[in-house]
């Protein structure tokens, strides 16, 4: 799989066991006290494990959110962070997302979303989903109807059967 292989080697360069040099790649130091991850969740987990504490947060945030989502509800749950962008461009640099426009992200692969995701606690991510019906609510009064599926997808994961049940059948009409 050329994903993993790409992967393996990010995982080895952020180890500093492999660096690119004139030549090409070049090992800095013996691999045997290394144990590379089974598989390609797990080795993006330990990518993910090897951000700081903000950036991983802010990452598994966004998890929720989706592939691509956009900018302004991830501040709208991080509370407004003013260093959101700073950690967005952390994440960027570390290969995880990219700039789609200047109000969207999308990860780079959606293999890094889903363990992003999975990292979490079912309550936590429960908790995050119930934050995105809030934040999409409340930034988008006038624009509902475009967030229908969103809000219904959210709030079912949410276990907000209300909202849920409110929002499905108006997503199923549209």
């Amino acid at each position: 799989n050329p994903y993993f292989a790409e992967q393996i080697l990010v995982y080895l360069q952020e180890e500093r066991l492999l660096e690119m040099s004139e030549g090409g790649w070049r090992i800095t130091r013996a691999f045997q006290d290394l144990s590379l991850p089974a598989d390609i969740r797990a080795l993006l987990m330990a990518r993910l494990d090897q951000l700081s504490n903000a950036v991983c947060d802010a990452i598994q945030t966004a998890s929720v959110l989706g592939r691509e989502f956009d900018v302004r509800v991830l501040a709208a749950i991080l509370g407004d962070a003013p260093i959101l962008f700073e950690l967005l461009g952390e994440a960027e640099r570390a290969e995880i997302l990219s700039p789609v426009n200047p109000n969207s992200y999308i990860f780079r692969h959606g293999l890094i979303r889903d363990a992003a995701y999975s990292m979490q606690m079912r309550a936590r991510r429960q908790e995050l989903h119930a934050s995105v019906v809030d934040a999409l609510e409340k930034l988008y009064p006038g624009e509902m109807e475009r967030h229908y599926g969103e809000l219904a997808y959210h709030a079912e994961h949410a276990n907000l059967p209300a909202r849920a049940l409110h929002y499905l059948p108006l997503a199923g009409s549209q």
